[in-house]
């Protein structure tokens, strides 16, 4: 069995579990670091963005403040490609829908045939995610052809140290691919086992993070005990969704591991806490609020925070805006997805109650929903407002006209709230805003103390995780150690594999001397003693084998015809020695071992 890392990205995993005769990629997420190197991309035209001066490299890189920006069509980072062709993976699993998106260029672009397997809210919560994607990124495309700043002597001297090679960089794929690779994508339920070929099969469990996301268990079959545990983003905190469930993970032989919190230090509460103080900071003043998010997940239970925390403020008279062309949708697939939310949540569908507030808001007039900012947005805007949109980057998308709308008042604030996107690298083009920033990372995922308890409570044989977790961990417990306050880490875990990008490990598999199960009339005929390690060998145990005269004869369809001796077997003594049996075994094992009776 082998593991690779194809991202080494702890916010952007992608994994590949070769297991004999089946190729496996958990998760295909898409990198967004690539668009800090790109010009905001303004929905009505910009003086200062379109007055930048040019790089003596090239006319197409900008300067802003001695920073390096290209002029272009934004551009995405993926998984490692040159590693193995696209084409031999069997089965892609994905575990969230902000883990499938860079899916349409695997299926649609790099070969792909085999299966792909998701929750349903993860399937439509992708489709949304991508859609808006596709919206933002072609409301004012520059069609910029050039790239030259992709030459390695060029892009190395303007953008060091970057996670991913320029020359691998993607732009965006068109609406039709997106379409076209959604179609190929399963629906499964919690719990629901599904076969992969014939030669494993995969389980989804709840993992707490959103609606439908999933951890999953991966059996090889022929192998009643040997289990894969693959726990991707987690959240062992009180959200809207059903809460995560490790049970079926206990005991796992390996435990791959993706996806942690990007706020070590800065737990959901104090971050929430953070957000609500800027908040009112800026109201008091008479300042709006700018809130650059993704259209799904947390934005759920902010909204269901604001709607009493206003009104407690004395704010309730501020309008709450929700900017996206998928903005409709997602609020609806939140109520329409009551199986999948907390056991409160769904109580309320029985009484009846929608599951979330953000539709009495609506009612209420304290919600407003828009596609865009043009027609019935600016006919109804009034200052001060509280306006959730896109994109958290600020180089596409409704957020960006908001920053040069509102960056002339100090007395307006923007608050980031999403922890895999760096609000220092997305204001770097907005030399001249005078809002104020404030970083408010409400991240539900794992912790690395939560990890480190998880680990040791599940008692895995084998962890793989990425090499750059095992650094932010050693950090963590660095400083714990010099402050006293010592939690569980990874660190003090013997069993752990770090991997970086397009590193692989090879982990033993194999469960010698498997019992199996063999026809009656061939058990009553033979008896098992004590091995001799010196004097016997072992087969795998599939297709048919033949036993004679302390002799197993094994057939493959294609393998030659191997002998091997046992000195440990033999025959009864009413039983002719010389006499041969055939037996074929009931269940097929890739394992290495020897014939038993079971």
């Amino acid at each position: 069995m082998k593991v690779t890392s194809l991202s080494g990205l702890i916010n952007s995993p992608c994994y590949i579990l070769e297991l004999e005769q089946l190729t496996v990629m958990l998760d295909c997420a898409l990198d967004f670091s690539p668009l800090y190197h790109f010009l905001p991309l303004p929905l009505v035209h910009s003086e200062q963005l379109a007055n930048l001066p040019s790089s003596e490299v090239s006319a197409d890189i900008k300067i802003v403040d001695d920073y390096p920006f290209i002029d272009g069509d934004p551009e995405f980072g993926m998984a490692e490609t040159n590693l193995i062709p696209f084409s031999s993976i069997d089965v892609i699993l994905i575990s969230n829908c902000r883990s499938l998106l860079s899916l349409p260029y695997i299926t649609e672009m790099l070969g792909f045939q085999g299966l792909v397997f998701a929750t349903d809210p993860t399937i439509n919560y992708g489709r949304i995610l991508l859609e808006e994607l596709i919206d933002f990124v072609s409301a004012n495309p520059k069609h910029r052809s050039s790239t030259k700043w992709k030459n390695p002597s060029i892009s190395d001297q303007l953008f060091p140290n970057l996670p991913s090679v320029p020359a691998s960089w993607k732009s965006l794929f068109t609406s039709e691919m997106m379409n076209s690779c959604m179609q190929k994508v399963q629906a499964v339920s919690f719990e629901e086992q599904v076969s992969l070929y014939g030669v494993a099969t995969a389980v989804p469990h709840s993992s707490g993070l959103s609606i439908g996301s999933s951890n999953w268990i991966i059996k090889p079959c022929g192998s009643a005990d040997f289990k894969i545990a693959y726990i991707s983003g987690s959240s062992q905190f009180v959200t809207h969704c059903r809460p995560l469930d490790l049970s079926p993970m206990k005991n796992c032989n390996v435990a791959i591991i993706s996806d942690v919190t990007n706020a070590p230090a800065c737990e959901p509460d104090m971050a929430l806490k953070k957000f609500c103080d800027a908040l009112i900071a800026t109201l008091k003043v008479g300042g709006n609020v700018l809130i650059p998010c993704t259209p799904t997940g947390v934005v759920y239970d902010l909204l269901e925070c604001l709607a009493g925390f206003l009104n407690n403020s004395g704010f309730s008279n501020i309008p709450i805006c929700f900017i996206s062309p998928v903005a409709q949708a997602s609020l609806a697939h939140a109520n329409i997805y009551s199986e999948w939310l907390n056991s409160s949540k769904q109580a309320k569908v029985y009484l009846p109650e929608p599951p979330f507030v953000h539709s009495n808001m609506a009612k209420m007039n304290s919600l407003f929903v828009y596609n865009h900012i043009h027609g019935r947005f600016s006919e109804t805007y009034k200052s001060p407002s509280i306006i959730f949109t896109g994109h958290p980057s600020l180089r596409f998308g409704p957020a960006v006209h908001f920053v040069e709308f509102w960056g002339k008042s100090e007395n307006n604030s923007i608050i980031f709230i999403e922890s895999d996107f760096s609000s220092v690298d997305a204001m770097k083009p907005f030399s001249n805003c005078k809002m104020k920033v404030y970083n408010c990372p409400i991240d539900t995922r794992l912790t690395y103390s939560q990890l480190g308890r998880i680990l040791k409570d599940l008692n895995c044989d084998k962890v793989v995780l990425a090499r750059h977790m095992m650094k932010v961990a050693s950090q963590l417990k660095n400083s714990e150690v010099q402050t006293g306050a010592m939690t569980s880490s990874i660190c003090d875990l013997s069993h752990i594999q770090a991997l970086s990008r397009a590193e692989s490990c090879e982990i033993n598999d194999s469960l010698a001397f498997e019992m199996v199960k063999i026809e009656h009339k061939l058990a009553q005929k033979c008896k098992l003693e004590t091995l001799d390690k010196n004097k016997t060998a072992t087969i795998p145990l599939i297709d048919e084998f033949q036993l004679n005269n302390h002799r197993a004869i094994w057939k493959s369809s294609n393998l030659e015809i191997l002998t091997v001796f046992w000195n440990c077997l033999t025959f009864l003594d009413h039983y002719p020695a010389k006499s041969e049996i055939k037996g074929s075994i009931e269940k097929k094992t890739s394992c290495w071992g020897i014939p038993c009776i079971s």
